[in-house]
């Protein structure tokens, strides 16, 4: 932000100057001048049409418009046919070669002017080694053009951090010429670099007031500010916007100013660097929590498109242009925070706000060959774009060849071009340039690392929004973003500040500090090991053991991936070397792992029942992953078979006992499922797997209030009272007005489920002070409720407190017995008003016709392949006449690939489930498989028909058509014999017709 990064669009050159200016005075001058002179004196062939000429007098003048020390005199340069072609050649970027000719002809003219206008043009074309020393002449001169020299060549010295040698130099400059607003802003990073705060306000102040039209500047004031007043910071970047005319179609909508947007459509209109657009992000993720109706479009740069489309926040992602016609309100980045009220970063800000798609995460991986045992893997990238504050903040690459000593790390450039690899000489780095094509992807990389170490470039800021671990090793001149002191940064939770010694620029000390933390990272135990042995154990069956891992690199590598849950695309290539060599039974077990990943079940059943007929650990393992398929398919015998046979091979196991358990458990076998339960707990305490069933068991059993109480004792596990230090758990005492959080614990259902008993503490307390912690998914829908002075939408904002409790356990400590634990009453509602508005989403209604919504599948991996059902197998239902279908999805995409299909698409509305309920409010009929839908629309008490799960599921009962929970929900089960998907659908047909036709 800052300054460079800018796209900084000069002022109109007509524009009247600013009270007090010198600098534009001879605007006026100089504009009449170009018109009269430029024609007559130009050095173009006769044939250069008028609209070239006018193009290159605007180009000279935006030059001169940016320049911020001493100007030229307009008329020595319109009068002056070679002064006049040099300062456009300049202005259009020319190339040295192009510029020599010219440069010559200068030379030999000798005039003080002359060699100005030579020394700028060499600069321009990178020939600094030429122009420099020409600027230490010019700059002992006594006039402008001195103090032109010496301010250039001091910025140019602050620049590469030699300020012993800059400091004199923008001393002369600033006596020469003190009302020059370059040169005030050189002397406050000085004074700023030096420690002296005050002066240094003081010197870019000076420098706005000189020149309050001109966005460098500006800039410059407020990224100086930001430093200790954010708020400060952003109203002068918003200035900067309207200098910029970043507003340039504000006839065709208006500028947002925070009002409430209901359902209208805003455009936020990023600039800046990538950097400041990945930063600045985290307010649209705000303003979404905020506005959860609003129909949100974004401006951004390409490389971004792919990592802002990820967040879901957006209807629209446009990375060229738009046309503001379309939008009730605009508003830029730098503007956005204002118009939210935000003026500096809070402890929320320090958490990750960014998120991948895991599959492109996951297919990441094979980017990267595998590691050896115990080795690290470390991105780097040491420099940013060209010519944005390059000599400030790179770091010469030979500065950090002392880190490639360190021995157990593998390193990954983090370029997107080969061409920064060119000229390095003999590194280690690992190139993966093709890959990068966009900041999304890199982001995916990143997952795949242990640590990124990066100068002050976009890439810490990709890192430190998606949570990864990375180091900054910032400019030299302190950044508002990094903080002013300390290894932390008030932004970003997963970054660490190395810093330049106070005073000094030296990479050589900051290198040292990174060497040093650097052996002392590599020495502790590798995260992905770490995972790994995790992984192992809590599997639910043997099957690896550690040391046979590490025989093979590559067996090593495919465990690794397969525990962090990779593409199985990025396995595959590993299993076909081992199996070369000879696969070994846990090579194939991890090729059947894979297999059963992709859902291959006719290559992995056959491999799998092979293995099984082992004797090894392998077997143990194939036996238990075989059952596990019999048993999701529904052929129960053979799946106890199996787990039986899993338990002699591997006595005791842990997975077997489950399958077992639920096995029972499914055929209503609770007598025998509770002691498979138990066993397997004992083995595992802490296993939340085992405790979920167990409670599964005994609240199948009748023991509601027995199995809530193991339920509620995985709070503890899942870490639902982090700070249960500073705030008790609440366990029944007396409240009065006492300030209670209620932490919405588990799923989205579990909380929607539990809230009913907030209204019966509401009942036992009335005058406790209640908050909440839930999803933002839920925070409307809560809100509504009326029980809460306060809504929190994540840990990080959670507000003082007297007591805390877990929405889980609030049954237990109410003492709420049997009866009223399944009381039927809806304990949620939606505004009338807004139910009404959701009837807009649809087409007006026809007589006689039914609206149906339908939900057909839950969150990927989360029990689907239990409780989804195949679209396909619903058919009969759309046959049904006299309906309208309406999918209740929250995504376009979901809807994608299906074909044909009768469902209307309002997938744009549903932003969160207080949007979904007030959809309901306009159905006449909810139909479901196990989800949170079922759960909103009972609490709702909308009429709702599930499609239960094959497996046995403790809140809707083990038989009958109604719903323990909800009244107003019908559950339609599978027939006694097992899983049979066509005949629960063609009992729901029936049904249909008769409700349709009644």
């Amino acid at each position: 932000m800052g300054v460079e990064s800018a796209s900084l669009w000069p002022p109109d050159f007509a524009a009247p100057p600013p009270k007090g200016s010198r600098h534009f005075a001879f605007a006026p001058l100089f504009n009449r001048l170009f018109s009269q002179l430029t024609r007559r004196n130009a050095a173009a062939p006769p044939a250069e049409s008028a609209q070239a000429r006018f193009a290159q007098e605007a180009a000279i003048r935006a030059w001169l418009a940016a320049d911020l020390f001493p100007p030229y005199a307009p008329e020595q340069l319109a009068a002056d046919p070679l002064r006049l072609s040099v300062a456009g050649l300049i202005a259009a970027g020319a190339k040295l070669e192009v510029l020599e000719p010219w440069l010559a002809e200068l030379d030999a003219r000798g005039a003080v002017l002359d060699q100005m206008l030579r020394a700028d043009a060499l600069l321009a074309a990178g020939a600094a080694a030429r122009g420099e020393p020409l600027l230490a002449q010019l700059a002992l001169t006594e006039d402008n053009i001195g103090a032109r020299a010496a301010a250039l060549l001091a910025r140019r010295l602050l620049d590469r951090g030699d300020y012993a040698a800059a400091r004199p130099l923008a001393e002369r400059a600033a006596r020469l010429a003190p009302d020059c607003a370059g040169m005030q802003a050189v002397l406050g990073h000085l004074r700023s670099f030096d420690g002296h705060e005050q002066e240094a306000q003081a010197h870019f102040r000076r420098a706005l007031a000189l020149r309050p039209d001109h966005a460098l500047t500006v800039g410059q004031l407020a990224a100086h500010l930001a430093r200790h007043d954010f708020g400060e910071g952003l109203a002068l970047w918003a200035l900067a916007d309207e200098i910029n005319h970043a507003y340039p179609q504000a006839h065709l909508c208006p500028v947002w100013d925070g009002r409430p947007l209901g359902g209208e459509r805003l455009v936020i209109l990023c600039s800046y660097g990538l950097g400041d657009m990945v930063q600045f992000l985290r307010f649209a993720g705000l303003l979404r929590r905020r506005e959860p109706a609003a129909r949100l479009s974004i401006l951004v740069a390409l490389p971004l498109e792919g990592l802002v489309r990820a967040t879901g926040w957006f209807e629209a992602v446009h990375t060229s242009a738009v046309d503001c016609s379309g939008f009730d309100w605009q508003v830029t980045q730098m503007r956005l925070p204002l118009a939210l009220g935000v003026t500096g970063p809070c402890p929320a800000d320090l958490a990750p706000y960014l998120r991948l798609d895991a599959q492109q995460v996951a297919d990441a991986a094979a980017w990267l060959p595998p590691r050896a045992p115990g080795v690290k893997r470390v991105g780097l990238r040491w420099s940013g774009q060209p010519a944005v504050y390059s000599a400030r903040r790179d770091i010469p690459f030979d500065s950090l060849r002392p880190l490639f000593d360190i021995p157990g790390i593998d390193w990954v450039a983090l370029v997107e071009q080969p061409a920064a690899l060119e000229g390095l000489g003999a590194h280690p780095l690992l190139e993966v340039c093709q890959h990068l094509t966009g900041l999304d992807a890199t982001g995916a990389l990143m997952h795949q690392l242990d640590l990124v170490i990066s100068v002050d470039t976009a890439v810490v800021h990709l890192a430190g929004a998606l949570g990864r671990p990375v180091w900054v090793l910032p400019r030299l001149d302190e950044e508002f973003r990094w903080g002013v002191s300390g290894t932390a940064t008030p932004w970003y939770g997963s970054v660490r500040v190395f810093r330049h010694p106070p005073q000094q620029f030296n990479w050589h000390a900051v290198v040292g500090d990174v060497a040093q933390a650097l052996r002392a990272w590599v020495a502790e135990p590798d995260p992905r090991d770490t995972l790994l042995r995790s992984w192992l154990s809590e599997e639910i069956a043997p099957g690896y053991a550690w040391d046979e891992l590490l025989t093979r690199p590559e067996r090593l590598e495919a465990a690794r991936r397969l525990a962090e849950g990779a593409a199985p695309e990025s396995i595959e290539p590993l299993l076909d070397q081992l199996e070369a060599q000879g696969a070994q039974g846990a090579d194939r077990m991890l090729r059947a792992d894979v297999l059963l990943r992709q859902g291959d079940l006719d290559r992995a059943l056959p491999m799998l029942e092979a293995l099984a007929e082992g004797a090894d650990a392998s077997a143990a393992r194939a036996a238990m992953l075989l059952g596990e398929v019999r048993y999701d398919h529904g052929v129960f015998a053979a799946a106890i078979a199996l787990a039986e046979r899993a338990l002699q091979l591997a006595p005791g196991s842990f997975g077997c006992l489950l399958l077992l358990g639920n096995v029972r458990n499914f055929q209503g076998r609770f007598t025998e499922a509770l002691p498979l339960f138990r066993r397997a707990l004992v083995l595992r305490p802490q296993s939340l797997l085992a405790i979920g069933q167990l409670s599964v068991a005994l609240m199948g059993r009748g023991a509601m209030r027995e199995g809530l109480q193991i339920y509620a004792a995985a709070d503890d596990l899942l870490g639902a009272y982090p700070r249960a230090d500073v705030c008790p758990v609440w366990r029944g005492e007396a409240l009065g007005d006492k300030r209670l959080l209620v932490i919405g614990a588990y799923g989205y259902g579990d909380v929607m489920m539990f809230l009913r008993f907030v209204a019966q503490l509401r009942e036992r307390e009335p005058r406790v002070r209640l908050s909440m912690d839930v999803q933002p998914h839920l925070a409307r829908l809560v809100r509504e409720t009326g029980w809460f002075e306060t809504i929190y939408e994540g840990a990080a904002d959670r507000g003082a407190a007297d007591y805390q409790v877990s929405t889980m356990r609030l049954p237990l400590v109410l003492g709420t017995n049997e009866g009223d634990l399944l009381r039927h009453d809806p304990c949620l509602r939606v505004a009338d008003a807004d139910v009404e508005a959701a009837a807009t989403w649809l087409p007006p209604r026809r007589a006689g016709v039914k609206r149906v919504g339908l939900r057909w599948f839950g969150r990927p991996m989360h029990f689907d392949a239990k409780r989804s059902i195949p679209f396909a197998a619903l058919a009969p239902l759309f046959a049904v006449p006299g309906l309208e279908w309406v999918a209740l999805v929250e995504e376009a995409k979901l809807l994608e690939g299906m074909g044909a299909h009768p469902l209307q698409d309002v997938s744009a509305h549903l932003v969160d489930f207080y949007a979904t309920g007030a959809l309901m409010g306009q159905l006449d009929l909810v139909i479901s498989v196990d989800t949170s839908t079922v759960h909103l629309a009972g609490s709702l008490g909308r009429p709702t028909w599930l499609i239960a799960r094959p497996d046995y599921e403790w809140r809707w009962g083990g038989s009958g058509a109604a719903a323990p929970w909800y009244g107003s929900v019908r559950v339609f089960r599978h027939p006694p014999q097992g899983f049979d998907w066509d005949a629960l659908v063609a009992q729901m047909e029936r049904e249909l017709r008769a409700w349709a036709a009644a």
